[in-house]
């Protein structure tokens, strides 16, 4: 907001990250998810969301691709949409 971008009288200085921010995006994808098939379990939204993140940071993930910083990286959309099954 502004000029300068973020500033002590808005929304996004010091309060709008982790999961404050993060709840209402992947909330947002998993209603895209559920638009192009309403038949998705919890389960497979899950497995589709990890599947489909991508990887970012220096920190190593582990074998189920997850890591204690990022979990399992950022949310992708579009790789998320291509992973539902027909």
């Amino acid at each position: 907001m502004g000029d300068p971008g973020a500033n002590s009288g808005n929304y996004l200085h010091n309060s709008f990250s982790g999961t404050s921010a993060s709840a209402p995006i992947v909330s947002g994808v998993i209603a895209l998810l559920l638009e192009k098939n309403p038949n998705l379990t919890s389960t497979e939204i899950s497995d589709i969301l990890h599947n489909s993140a991508e990887k970012i940071g220096s920190e190593s993930y582990d074998i189920n691709g997850h890591n204690i910083r990022y979990g399992y990286g950022k949310i992708h959309l579009s790789d998320a949409l291509a992973l539902i099954p027909n």
